[in-house]
């Protein structure tokens, strides 16, 4: 199924991709006042008097108007100002600033939609908060509009340009993958990371996937900008976005690209196999192994004859009980599947219960698979989860947003129960809409809430069950809450779980 996009992404895809996992950006060393990726670590920075660089949604069109504003010490604008226009590569350079101190840059205009391959139908405003020192690139795309709004909410605030923005970039990590100075990065390859380029090019496109518009932008950074995080009007568009980048994150970036290698440059090849944030972990590696290497929802096939072994990574990229299955297996034999024998059927499927996982895809599990079949055969491997989280890594929910859940049956003993925490003081837990498949009903389940996850200290804030809509008030105790949901249905194979949305506020 994801076969095709290996030759498109081969020519089109980013080196160097962001870790999702990295920590607060260390401003003395990699932020914005120490060296970045075109400052000289040993010299004190120099401001400049000129500030360019690319001015990118998709690329602003030529005229799209530009200007730079002194920025005072709590982020006001002081009055003082250059303005200027985008060029027909989509850059701009104003020049003749009189002042060293952070600056407020702004390009309005209408822009080339990547998807439609034309002009967009509506204008864009975007921002950046920039220091105009010599060497360095001063873009202005979506994530410095984003990390501006933040930068001006926490000078405002009391905080210094240098901390604010260390600040906006630690926040924006785990939501957009950044880690390096946003106005550093350009779709075209510029002097930042390569894989966040990649990040900045694929969330962009995806954006005008979904007809993004100026007002609804507004909504997003707004969000973002009031504590650094998304818990109101902006994540309903975010998620949105995510989900339209890993739906077929292949094509999207090859039309993206070809669009832009109309009128501009082409992005640069893949160096050294590493991709962005939004394709990291199993989909990452799978990308780069397609034989190798078991997804949850996706299909790795084989062709093996009888005692043929081939060797597998499974990896999963959420905590949680995980099933391994078999498609279309020989009519006769039996698969050796790691430790574990199972007999099989033709047109029917095995299972394999695979161990609950307390860590995501930064630790693989190695899989060999031997074939009993009597022939060459092909055949499919696929890993679905069929419970979240557990109860030494439940699965962290973003307060106020619907997730769509997963718990096993009884047959599976303790892994019928899903594992969930949100960070903040939570007052209701509402589950809902009960998908059981076969033989399953909401008076199997049971909704429980504890301000603790250790048995031995917690305590039982809410308790629900055979109801098949629940809602659970509850008085919070600290910034943590612990949901647990229930299966008790008593099943056998072929393994059934409960699908339902959860939502904690």
């Amino acid at each position: 199924m994801l076969r095709a996009w290996l030759v498109s992404l081969a020519f089109v895809a980013c080196s160097g991709g962001t870790d999702p996992e990295s920590t607060t950006p260390d401003p003395s060393t990699s932020g914005p006042t120490g060296p970045g990726p075109t400052d000289d670590p040993t010299k004190p920075l120099e401001f400049a008097d000129t500030v360019e660089g690319p001015a990118q949604k998709g690329p602003f069109l030529k005229g799209s108007a530009v200007s730079a504003q002194e920025l005072g010490a709590q982020g006001q604008p002081t009055g003082s100002s250059v303005t200027g226009s985008v060029n027909d590569e989509g850059r701009y350079s104003l020049s003749g600033l009189t002042w060293e101190a952070p600056t407020w840059l702004e390009v309005s205009g209408q822009v080339l939609d990547e998807i439609e391959c034309e002009p967009s139908y509506g204008s864009f405003t975007l921002n950046a908060a920039v220091l105009p020192v010599k060497g360095r690139t001063s873009a202005i795309n979506l994530f410095t509009d984003l990390a501006a709004h933040r930068i001006a909410t926490l000078m405002a605030a009391g905080d210094e340009f240098e901390t604010a923005q260390a600040t906006a970039i630690a926040e924006m990590t785990p939501l957009w993958g950044l880690s390096n100075r946003p106005e550093d990065l350009d779709v075209f390859g510029g002097p930042g990371n390569d894989g966040e380029e990649l990040d900045l090019l694929l969330y962009s496109a995806a954006a005008m996937d979904e007809r993004l518009e100026q007002d609804e932008w507004v909504e997003l950074r707004e969000d973002f900008a009031d504590d650094g995080l998304l818990n109101g009007a902006g994540l309903r568009l975010h998620t949105d976005i995510v989900e339209t980048i890993q739906a077929d994150p292949a094509d999207l970036l090859d039309t993206a690209q070809r669009c832009l290698a109309k009128d501009y440059e082409t992005l640069p090849p893949v160096t050294d196999g590493n991709l962005g944030f939004f394709l990291n972990g199993c989909l990452g590696a799978y990308l780069l192994r397609p034989d190798r290497v078991v997804c949850e929802g996706l299909d790795t096939e084989f062709s093996l004859g009888s005692g043929d072994t081939v060797s597998l990574q499974w990896i999963p990229d959420l905590p949680g009980l995980h099933v391994a299955l078999i498609f279309q297996p020989c009519s006769s034999g039996t698969y050796a599947f790691g430790t574990t024998n199972g007999a099989l059927s033709s047109g029917s499927f095995t299972e394999f219960t695979l161990e609950t996982r307390d860590t995501p895809s930064e630790a693989p599990i190695d899989w060999g698979l031997t074939s009993g079949c009597s022939g060459n055969e092909t055949f499919s491997v696929a890993a679905i989860r069929t419970s979240d989280g557990s109860a030494n890594a439940p699965l962290e929910l973003t307060f106020g947003a619907e997730f769509d859940g997963r718990v096993s049956n009884e047959f599976f003993g303790p892994s019928r129960i899903a594992h969930y925490v949100v960070q903040g003081a939570a007052s209701r837990v509402t589950v809902f809409d009960f998908n059981s498949g076969t033989g399953l009903n909401a008076q199997n389940f049971m909704v429980r809430v504890f301000d603790s996850p250790d048995e031995r200290t917690q305590t039982l804030l809410a308790s629900d069950d055979g109801v098949a809509f629940k809602e659970l008030t509850f008085a919070p105790k600290g910034n943590q809450t612990y949901i647990q949901v229930i299966n008790s249905a008593a099943q056998a194979v072929p393994q059934t779980y409960a699908q339902f949305s959860i939502t904690v506020e």
